[in-house]
């Protein structure tokens, strides 16, 4: 397979606050915590679609960046949970996994971020439980 051109930044690494000073990219990955990745495998990536999410098997950088490259151009587009990648491990933080996702996806999770399960109770509990388990991120 020959690889293709990069017309544009394809990811941006760092706080979300870097999208704007130096351009979204195509795809963008969260790293966190598996405990506090499951509140993103619900709804709010697409609501009414239980498959927002997928894991594929593969590399952790075919996971953060391969996967989602290729979701951009579909229709539906997928987020991408990952860093199960065995060689890939030792370079991140124990407990830690990734969640990667074309930009447009990223764009839909924040505007749907407003009236969502992250504002009722049950959430609430969750986050507490989160913040008090030794070394959450």
């Amino acid at each position: 397979m020959i690889p293709r051109r990069a017309r544009q930044p394809i990811v941006s690494l760092g706080p979300s606050t870097n999208f704007r000073r130096h351009g979204a990219g195509s795809c963008c990955f969260l790293r966190s915590a598996g405990y506090s990745l499951r509140a993103l495998h619900v709804d709010e990536l697409r609501p009414g679609a239980h498959d927002a999410v997928y894991s594929p098997f593969g590399s952790g950088c075919g996971t953060i960046l391969t996967y989602p490259l290729k979701e951009a151009g579909k229709e539906q587009p997928h987020a991408i949970l990952g860093m199960f990648d065995v060689s890939a491990r030792p370079m991140f933080e124990k407990d830690i996994l990734t969640l990667a996702m074309p930009y447009s996806v990223f764009l839909k999770l924040l505007e749907n971020v407003l009236g969502s399960f992250l504002e009722t109770e049950s959430w609430k509990k969750v986050l507490q439980r989160i913040q008090n388990k030794p070394n959450a991120h």
